[in-house]
């Protein structure tokens, strides 16, 4: 890959810096929690794919993508899984119910909501 130049717009781009971390530091700690660490390769893997399932449902540039999800390593794989596709993604918080949950997904117009089960 060659020299990223961060004086030039086009490589100032989320997908191409990590994926440059990827070839150069694949082996370093990008995130960790107490439960788990995640490599520079194994983010841009991880998110590359995310983001392809995503673009499959429709999710393109643009889009916002509501993440109704805990604070894990999941969603901020998700969250950054979105950026590559220069989408939006709108974090919800997991506390809300019932109408201040439905009019924050109807107010930020997502094309697409990600939940999990915990907690529901």
């Amino acid at each position: 890959m060659n020299k990223l130049d961060l004086s030039n717009r086009q490589d100032r781009t989320f997908a191409k810096i990590l994926a440059h971390q990827a070839l150069e530091a694949g082996d370093t700690v990008y995130l960790k929690t107490d439960d788990a660490e995640i490599t520079f390769a194994q983010a841009d893997d991880l998110t590359s794919r995310l983001a392809s399932g995503l673009a499959e449902r429709g999710v393109q540039a643009g889009d916002r993508v509501a993440l109704f999800l805990a604070n894990d390593p999941e969603m901020v794989m998700l969250a950054l899984a979105i950026n590559k596709l220069s989408a939006i993604w709108v974090p919800v918080n997991k506390e809300y119910k019932g109408v201040w949950l439905q009019e924050t997904i109807e107010r930020c117009r997502a094309t697409l909501v990600l939940t999990d089960t915990a907690g529901l």
